[in-house]
C-alpha cells in the first residue's frame, strides 16, 4: 500500500436549531506507513571477536520509511555478568535491554543507532551476545534484528585479538595416509588440519591446489565463508565432497583447531607430464585477510592411466574337475568359474568404475565386467579332448587408459579328458587265497589302476564291505572306506600302483569270525579331470565288487596222524592186553569238540569198534585218550582212527602171537618187552665184571706194602718218645726263666753273671725266689749280649704276638734263640708265653706296647 495523506474533519449541523461555536481546528491529517523498519547492516558479525574495549561501539543500519524508528532497544549479554546457568551460552532470560541512540533525523530513509559498551570487565575468552527490537512510530516492528532464541542472536563477538591462521602441513594426508600416485576415475579423500584461533568464524577463504607445480593444470580448490562450499575452475577436476570440519567433537563458531576434508576425482584428460611429481599447496585468509600458505612435498603425487589384471590375483576353479598351478583337468563341456580383480599396475589401487576383461578360449570370445575391481564369469569348456589355451585381457578402456596386463602369464591351460580311470588287476591278496585270521589286524590290497591322463590321488578311496557268505548282498557284518596310497608318485600309468591297509580285526567281533564271511572291495575316486571310476551294476561297484577274499573261519579242526598213535608194546599175544594212547590234536582257530571212533583192523581187512568217545581241545592243544586192547586172534593187525566220521588214520601194525606156556618170561616178566630185558641182563654182567676187577686190585695193593710199614710205625715212635722228653726239659727251664722276667728284679736278674744266677736257682729250688734288691749295673745292654751269645744258639731270628718284629742276630747265629737285636740296637727277649719284652737303657724290660714298637 502506497503512502498517502489521509485527512479526517469534524463537522456539526444543528438538527433542531442552534449555532456551532466551535473555533478550534477540526481537521486531522494523518500519514499511512506499511513499511516495518529493517536492520540493514551493522558492524559486527554474527560471530565476531573484539579486543577489549572501555567503549565499544555498536553500530546498527536501519531503513524505514517515512520515518525511522523514535527508538529502538538492545536486548545485551554478557557473559560475565548474565550467564546465570554458566553454560557459557546466552538464554533468553539472560538478555538485559539497553537503549541504543537514534539518529538525530528520523526523517531520512537510514540512520545508524549506537551503543557504547565498556567490556573490560570481561576475561579472555568471554563472549558477548545481543539482539534489537523496537517499532516506528506507526508500529511497525523491526525486521532481521535478531531474537533471543539458540543462534537467534543478531551478534555475538568473543573478546580475543587477531591473529592469523596456522596451517599444520606435515600432518596433512591423502587416503589416511600418503598416496604415491593418483589414478583417473577414482576418489581421493584430502585431509588438511590447521588452527585458527580466533575460531572457525574468522575463517574467510581458502585456496588449494592439487598440483602447483604442473605445467598444464595446478588443479585448484577454493573454499569461501560466504556459502561455505567448494569450486575449482579445472575442467579435469571433480570435487565430490568439500568442507571445513572440527578435528575434535562437534564444529562452532570458536572452535580453533579445524581441518579442511576434500574429496575429488581426476579425469582421464589429464596429462600424465613424464616423471612429474605434483605438489599440493594451500593458503588461508580470516576475515581480516591475514593469510597463511603450505606447501607440502610428503603428499607429491604421480599421474598413470595403466590398467592390467594381475595372475597372481586370478582364480580358476572347475566344478567338475580339478584346478592346477597352470590351469585345469576337466571333463567335456564342464563349467570353467574365473574369478579376478583389476588393478592400477603402478599402485594396485583398484578401479572404482567398471572395465571390461576378455577371455578367448577355444575359438570363443567372452566378455567380464570388473565392478569395483571384481569379476566374475563362467565359461563353458571345451568339448574336444586335449590341450587348450586360455588368455585374457582388458578391452573398452578410453582412449587414455593402457592395458599392460602381461600376456606371457595371462594364460591357464585347460585340459579335457574324456576318459575315467578304472582298475584292472589285484596283486594282494590274491583272488584264490583266503585272508588268516592273524592278518586280520593289517590286511594289505594292492591294486593296479589303468589312467592315461593324470589321476587325481587325494580322491582315490578303496570301499570294503563283509558280508555272510560269499554274496555281497548277503548279511552285513562291517563296512567302510579306506584312502589309497600311491606309492610311486606317479599319476598317470595303465599299470598303477595303488595299496592301501585295512584293520578288520578291530570292526569284526570275535563271534561273527565263526561264520563263513567274505571280503569284497571296489574302487571309487576320480582323475584330474573329474572323470569317475569305471563303475556299474556288473563291474567295481556295491552289487558287483571288484575283488574278493573268503576270511579264515574261527572253527575247531582236527587231525590225527600215524605218529599220533602209541602202543604200549609191539610184542603181544592173544589175549593180553596193551593200552593204545592217541593223541587228538585241535589245529583250528576254536575250541571245540569232536567224534573220536578207535578201531582194530586186521589183513583181512575185519574192523572191530574199539572204542568210541568225544574229545574237547582249545586251540593248538591236544587230547589225549587211552584204549585198552586185547587182541583175540592173532596175526598182523593194527589200530584204526577217525575224527568227526573223516578219513581213518592207520596206526603201526603189530604181528599179534600165539599164547605160549608160562615160563620165567612168560610169568613175573612176561609183559616186559623182550628188548628191555636182553639190554637189563648185558649190563648187570658188565657190571658184575667190574666190581670183580676192583677188588682184586686192593688185595694186591696189601700184601705189597705190609712189611715196610710195620719198621716204619716202630720208627716213628721212638721218636716222638725222644721229642717229648726233650720238650719236657724245655719247658721247665723256660719255666724258670719266665720267673725271673716277670719277677721286680728281672733284668738284674737275666743279666747277671750265669754262675750267680745258677746258685741262686739252686737255692731256691724249694720254691719261687724272693725279690732281692736291684742294684742298676752300668752296661746294661753288654750283659744282655753276654747273655744272648752263651744262650743256646737259634737258627732263625724270633718273633710274637705283639712283639717288636724281627731283628738282626748278633755273630750270624750266636744268639740264644730266645733273643734278638733290632736295627736300632735295642735288645729283646721272649717269654714262655711268646710275648717280647724290650730291655731299656735304664735296664728296665717294657712291653711291645709301652715301647713304642709294633
Amino acid at each position: 500500500m502506497a503512502d498517502l495523506d489521509i485527512t479526517y474533519r469534524i463537522d456539526i449541523t444543528p438538527l433542531r436549531g442552534g449555532w456551532d461555536y466551535t473555533t478550534i481546528d477540526r481537521e486531522r491529517t494523518f500519514q499511512t506507513d506499511s513499511l516495518a523498519p529493517v536492520l540493514v547492516s551493522s558492524n559486527i558479525e554474527h560471530y565476531d571477536h573484539r579486543a577489549h574495549s572501555a567503549s565499544q561501539v555498536l553500530r546498527f543500519d536501519i531503513y524505514d520509511r517515512p520515518v525511522l524508528p523514535h527508538s529502538l532497544t538492545l536486548m545485551l549479554w554478557r557473559e560475565w555478568l548474565n550467564d546465570y546457568d554458566f553454560d557459557a551460552w546466552p538464554d533468553e532470560e539472560e538478555f538485559f535491554a539497553l537503549p541504543l541512540t537514534a539518529p538525530g533525523e528520523l526523517s531520512v530513509a537510514q540512520g545508524n543507532y549506537t551503543y557504547s559498551l565498556n567490556d573490560n570487565g570481561g576475561e579472555y575468552g568471554d563472549k558477548v551476545a545481543g539482539y534489537i527490537i523496537g517499532a516506528d512510530p506507526a508500529g511497525n516492528p523491526l525486521q532481521d534484528g535478531g531474537g533471543p532464541g539458540p543462534d537467534d542472536h543478531l551478534f555475538m563477538y568473543e573478546l580475543a585479538l587477531p591473529e592469523s591462521p596456522v596451517i599444520d602441513g606435515e600432518a596433512a594426508t591423502m587416503d589416511g595416509d600418503r598416496q604415491m600416485w593418483l589414478h583417473p576415475g577414482n576418489t581421493y579423500d584430502l585431509i588438511l588440519p590447521f588452527d585458527e584461533p580466533n575460531g572457525y568464524s574468522d575463517v574467510d577463504e581458502i585456496i588449494l591446489e592439487l598440483a602447483t607445480n604442473a605445467q598444464s593444470d595446478t588443479l585448484p580448490i577454493s573454499w569461501s565463508s560466504a556459502d561455505n562450499r567448494c569450486t575449482t575452475t579445472s575442467s579435469r577436476l571433480t570435487i565430490v565432497d568439500c568442507a571445513i570440519r572440527a578435528r575434535d567433537g562437534i564444529l562452532g563458531p570458536y572452535v580453533d583447531e579445524l581441518q579442511m576434508e576434500v574429496s575429488f576425482t581426476i579425469d582421464w584428460s589429464l596429462l600424465s607430464e613424464g616423471e612429474l611429481r605434483r605438489e599440493p599447496t594451500m593458503e588461508i585468509f580470516d576475515r581480516s585477510r591475514q593469510s597463511s600458505y603450505s606447501a607440502m612435498p610428503q603428499l607429491r603425487w604421480r599421474w598413470s592411466s595403466d590398467l592390467h589384471v594381475p595372475f597372481d590375483m586370478i582364480s580358476l576353479t572347475v566344478p567338475f574337475g580339478v584346478s592346477t598351478s597352470e590351469g585345469a583337468w576337466l571333463t567335456p563341456g564342464s563349467p570353467i568359474q574365473i574369478q579376478g580383480v583389476t588393478t592400477f599396475a603402478e599402485s594396485g589401487q583398484v578401479p572404482e568404475f567398471s572395465v571390461q576383461v576378455e577371455f578367448k578360449l577355444a575359438g570363443q570370445e567372452l566378455i567380464a565386467v570388473s565392478q569395483n575391481g571384481s569379476f566374475y564369469i563362467s565359461i563353458e569348456g571345451p568339448w574336444e579332448s586335449g590341450s587348450h589355451a586360455l588368455s585374457w585381457g582388458l578391452t573398452g578402456l578410453p582412449p587414455q587408459g593402457n592395458d599392460v596386463t602381461d600376456g606371457q602369464t595371462a594364460l591357464f591351460w585347460i585340459v579335457v579328458d574324456g576318459d575315467g580311470p578304472r582298475p584292472v588287476e589285484v596283486v594282494t591278496p590274491r583272488l584264490d587265497s583266503t585272508i588268516p585270521l592273524a592278518d586280520l589286524g593289517e590286511v594289505t590290497i594292492d591294486l593296479r589302476i589303468a589312467e592315461t591322463q593324470e589321476i587325481d590321488p587325494d580322491s582315490l578311496r578303496l570301499q570294503w564291505l563283509v558280508t555272510e557268505g560269499e554274496d555281497p548282498k548277503g548279511v552285513m557284518i562291517a563296512e567302510g572306506t579306506s584312502t589309497l596310497i600311491i606309492p610311486s608318485g606317479t599319476l598317470a600309468s595303465l599299470q598303477l600302483s595303488a595299496i592301501t591297509n585295512l584293520n578288520l580285526a578291530e570292526v569284526l567281533q570275535s563271534d561273527s569270525l565263526e561264520s563263513a564271511l567274505t571280503l569284497h572291495v571296489w574302487v571309487t575316486g576320480q582323475d584330474a579331470a573329474g572323470n569317475l571310476f569305471d563303475s556299474n551294476h556288473s563291474f567295481n561297484s556295491y552289487d558287483s565288487p571288484f575283488a574278493s577274499w573268503p576270511l579264515e573261519q574261527k572253527i575247531a579242526k582236527w587231525s590225527v596222524e600215524a605218529g599220533d598213535i602209541e602202543y604200549q608194546r609191539i610184542f603181544i599175544e592173544v589175549g593180553e592186553s596193551i593200552v593204545v594212547q592217541i593223541d587228538i590234536n585241535n589245529i583250528g582257530t576254536a575250541s571245540g569238540s569232536a567224534n573220536v571212533v578207535v578201531e582194530t583192523v586186521n589183513l583181512a581187512g575185519q574192523r572191530l569198534p574199539l572204542h568210541i568217545a568225544t574229545a574237547e581241545a582249545a586251540p593248538g592243544q591236544s587230547e589225549t585218550m587211552t584204549v585198552s586192547w586185547q587182541p583175540e586172534e592173532m596175526g598182523i593187525q593194527w589200530i584204526e582212527v577217525s575224527v568227526n566220521g573223516g578219513t581213518s588214520v592207520k596206526g603201526e601194525e603189530i604181528d599179534v602171537l600165539q599164547k605160549s606156556q608160562d615160563s620165567l618170561l612168560s610169568g613175573s616178566l612176561g609183559g616186559v618187552d623182550t628188548v628191555i630185558l636182553v639190554a637189563f641182563l648185558v649190563l648187570s654182567c658188565i657190571l658184575g665184571v667190574v666190581l670183580l676187577m676192583f677188588l682184586r686190585d686192593i688185595n694186591s695193593r696189601r700184601d705189597k706194602g705190609w712189611e715196610n710199614d710195620y719198621w716204619d710205625d716202630l720208627d716213628d715212635e721212638e721218636s716222638e718218645k725222644d721229642e717229648a722228653d726233650g720238650q719236657a726239659l724245655s719247658i721247665a727251664a723256660k719255666a724258670a726263666e719266665y720267673d725271673q722276667i716277670y719277677s721286680t728284679e728281672s733284668a738284674p736278674a737275666i743279666l747277671q753273671p750265669a754262675s750267680s744266677a745258677n746258685t741262686q736257682s739252686g737255692e731256691s729250688s724249694g720254691g719261687p725266689a724272693l725279690p732281692t734288691t736291684f742294684q742298676p749295673t752300668a752296661d746294661p745292654y753288654g750283659q744282655a749280649e753276654q747273655q744272648a751269645t752263651s744262650a743256646p744258639a737259634a737258627t732263625t731270628s724270633a718273633g710274637g704276638t705283639g712283639g717288636a718284629g724281627t731283628g738282626s742276630a748278633v755273630g750270624d747265629g750266636d744268639v740264644g734263640e730266645d733273643w734278638v737285636q733290632d736295627g736300632n740296637g735295642h735288645w729283646w727277649k721272649k717269654n714262655d708265653e711268646g710275648y717280647w719284652w724290650r730291655l731299656g737303657e735304664d735296664g728296665q724290660w717294657h712291653s711291645a706296647d709301652d715301647s713304642g714298637y709294633a
